[in-house]
């Protein structure tokens, strides 16, 4: 028994919530005893994995577990990531899926004809990348559409076939974060061309063959991309200053604006 009179009421509550807290602890201990001793003991281990839902790379917030060499993810976030909502019903312990439904707002509906040299054609893209070592790929279903560059993945809740049914009617796509965006126009899919510089990526249109210009007297030395991969550059040290120059399918190719900026083009 506590002598409360040393203590004090507020130290009295203090002393009343500790031990409280203590047997609290100690039923719970107990309990988690008596059911390690009646049930086989399993040892897991947790496991950081890169998570992609068609090429885009996802994040889980609860790592997954492996035990005996099998994985297991957290059931509720994978149905999120991929698209479904999941439910649970406690009395038949059955657990269901079912489809999110497409936000159709998620577009703004262009009153005028887009300026088109702010974007580019996603199959030029593809064509240009093809055999160059940068993975290009478009595909879709009927809830979300999926474009892929190199590493990069990103889905739009854009049905893939929308696009040949709207003809002249430019529809605008933007991630919520806004940090690349599509654009459905006359039955076909275009990207921002600065979305596709800010990740990295080339554009076909920045670059000219070295063969364009065949008349031109300044000389290069091409040594430097001797075994550098395709679409890479590197800086080219020229009588007319510093020219970017990288190795394609096609040849070398020559950046548009280092040979504006040196006068070697219009």
């Amino acid at each position: 028994m506590f002598n409360y009179g040393i203590l004090g009421e507020k130290g009295a509550y203090k002393m009343r919530k500790i031990l409280l807290t203590l047997s609290i602890c100690m039923l719970i201990g107990l309990t988690a005893t008596a059911v390690a001793a009646s049930n086989d003991s399993v040892q897991a281990s947790i496991a950081k994995f890169v998570f992609k839902v068609n090429g885009e790379e996802k994040e889980l917030k609860n790592n997954p577990l492996v035990v005996d060499g099998t994985s297991y993810l957290p059931l509720r976030e994978v149905a999120g990531l991929l698209g479904y909502e999941l439910g649970y019903d406690d009395t038949t312990r059955t657990i269901s899926f079912e489809q999110k439904q497409v936000d159709s707002n998620q577009y703004q509906e262009l009153t005028k004809a887009p300026d088109l040299s702010e974007w580019i054609n996603f199959l030029d893209l593809i064509r240009f990348y093809d055999g160059n070592d940068i993975k290009a790929s478009l595909s879709g279903d009927n809830l979300t559409t999926h474009l892929t560059i190199g590493v990069f993945g990103i889905g739009f809740p854009f049905p893939f076939e929308e696009q040949y049914k709207l003809g002249d009617i430019p529809r605008l796509y933007q991630r919520p974060k806004g940090e690349f965006s599509m654009l459905v126009y006359k039955n076909n899919i275009f990207v921002n061309k600065s979305d596709i510089q800010k990740l990295g990526f080339p554009i076909e249109d920045e670059w000219v063959p070295i063969a364009d210009l065949s008349k031109s007297s300044t000389k290069f030395d091409f040594s430097l991309l001797n075994g550098v991969k395709k679409m890479k550059p590197v800086f080219l040290y020229t009588e007319q200053g510093i020219i970017r120059a990288m190795n394609s399918k096609t040849g070398i190719l020559l950046n548009k604006e280092d040979l504006r900026a040196r006068g070697l083009i219009g």
